[in-house]
């Protein structure tokens, strides 16, 4: 995709209809992505315990979801062509809301990509017909829980997302 920028548009679509597919499928047997983001809210250390629960008691109002998400699906995560592509690295998939995993996408192209994270986030709302709001809606939550993972270099910009919301 890095290749050739004239062919990113074309990857970016594929990699929107692929997360999609993904959230087609429910998973009532999977663990539920809110309980998990509370964990992990709970269990950062760079947030007060005041912030922790205000977000706490917000996140408990976001939906449910019965959908399968993947938890970490970002482009590094997609092996393959575009006519077969494979999805890897399955250990965070659980069942929630799919505008929750494409916020975590959004967010991880943001820290990481930051040049396909707002293209790729346009395409996915066409392609899925989830608005862009339901999506971002998410931001606080996934970027406070992205915080208790400690990734280096991360923290001021997670924190920024987590106050600008």
């Amino acid at each position: 995709m890095r290749g050739d920028s004239a062919t990113v548009p074309r990857y970016l679509e594929s990699l929107a209809r692929l997360h999609g597919r993904i959230h087609a499928h429910a998973a009532p047997r999977f663990g539920n992505l809110k309980v998990r983001l509370s964990s992990e809210i709970v269990g950062t250390q760079l947030l007060d315990e005041r912030h922790k629960q205000s977000l706490l008691r917000s996140l408990a109002a976001m939906p449910e979801g019965d959908r399968l998400c993947h938890g970490d699906f970002h482009p590094r995560n997609v092996l393959g062509d575009l006519a077969q592509p494979v999805v890897i690295d399955w250990p965070d998939a659980c069942r929630g809301d799919p505008a929750a995993d494409a916020c975590r996408s959004h967010l991880l192209m943001r820290l990481h990509a930051d040049d396909l994270a707002e293209p790729y986030l346009d395409v996915y709302c066409r392609v899925s017909g989830v608005p862009r709001a339901a999506i971002l809606a998410w931001l606080p939550y996934v970027a406070a829980a992205r915080l208790a993972e400690g990734v280096a270099g991360e923290a001021d910009r997670l924190l920024q997302m987590v106050s600008a919301s």
